[in-house]
């Protein structure tokens, strides 16, 4: 029963206003990209080892603990002390920094007049530093019984280049600091489905119409920026009289989408495939529509455990 009421509350999706041109707007969920996990409801947050360790396991907590569902909260998140928590996230945080020197032409200021101003500007070569910054967090996620749920995959990589002779020696703590802050938005991604409202592009082309129903597929175009369901009326009821005609095909399994019709959709989308006009974007819906029902049922098992 509870899985059931549920997932009827995670079907019924809410309608956005729009967002952008020529778009609909559709509610879209993300799998969580580690399944091991999602048992978890409450989660302790050790203090990580290494020189970045510490900050890091108050951002990541931070990020975890804003983690909500339709504003359900999906973690309850401690900090340094384990309690009765599901689980715990261990490990360590140590950046690494490599550097390799090279030659480079640069645009330099060669002459000058009395007041500073450049007079005259030369290419010389140089010496220069190309710095390859990269973090890899060795983490992992330890249930409350000692078995282990999921290791941390995830790496970042910065590179900046620079001319000692011309330019400052870049922040590196800084460039670091986004870096993590990266690796906390994914380490989200890997625990927990994501949701959001997405923007998509309707198809635009009037090919295979005439007379009354071309100037209504543009009016039905702007629309789109103003009234989404009226333009999705408007679809609707060009498609009925022009069923093989490929941009409507896929825009109404868009509004299908839109309304959370997920069935409909897909039957739409599995059309309009037939047309080459809308393999790329009927592919894309239906990938979406895919990820969106193994995200309900991931969303499904975690809160009925």
């Amino acid at each position: 029963m509870v899985r059931k009421a549920i997932l009827a509350a995670f079907a019924a999706l809410t309608l956005a206003t729009p967002v952008a041109a020529e778009t609909l707007s559709v509610e879209t969920y993300r799998p969580a990209r580690n399944e091991s996990a999602l048992g978890v409801h409450s989660l302790a947050v050790e203090r990580f080892r290494g020189p970045e360790g510490s900050r890091f396991s108050f951002m990541l907590a931070d990020t975890l603990q804003q983690v909500a569902i339709r504003g359900q909260p999906w973690f309850t998140v401690l900090v340094n002390e384990r309690g009765d928590a599901d689980a715990m996230l261990e490990g360590e945080v140590r950046p690494r920094i490599s550097e390799s020197r090279f030659r480079r032409k640069r645009e330099v200021c060669w002459t000058e007049d009395e007041n500073g101003e450049c007079t005259e500007e030369r290419k010389v070569e140089m010496d220069c530093i190309r710095l390859r910054v990269s973090v890899r967090p060795d983490l992992r996620l330890v249930a409350r019984g000692g078995a282990l749920l999921w290791t941390s995959p995830l790496e970042q990589h910065r590179e900046e280049s620079f001319c000692p002779e011309v330019d400052d020696y870049p922040d590196v703590r800084a460039l670091v600091s986004r870096m993590l802050a990266d690796l906390a938005r994914d380490i989200r991604r890997e625990l927990a489905p994501t949701g959001s409202f997405e923007p998509v592009r309707i198809m635009e082309s009037r090919s295979g119409l005439t007379g009354e129903s071309r100037d209504m597929f543009r009016d039905a175009v702007r629309l789109t920026k103003s009234d989404e369901v009226a333009a999705c009326e408007m679809f609707e009821r060009l498609h009925a009289a022009n069923p093989e005609q490929p941009s409507l095909m896929f825009n109404v399994g868009l509004c299908a989408e839109r309304r959370g019709d997920h069935r409909e959709a897909q039957a739409r989308y599995r059309a309009a495939l037939a047309s080459e006009r809308s393999d790329d974007e009927a592919s894309a819906g239906l990938r979406r529509i895919d990820d969106t029902a193994e995200a309900f049922s991931q969303i499904a098992f975690h809160f009925e455990q």
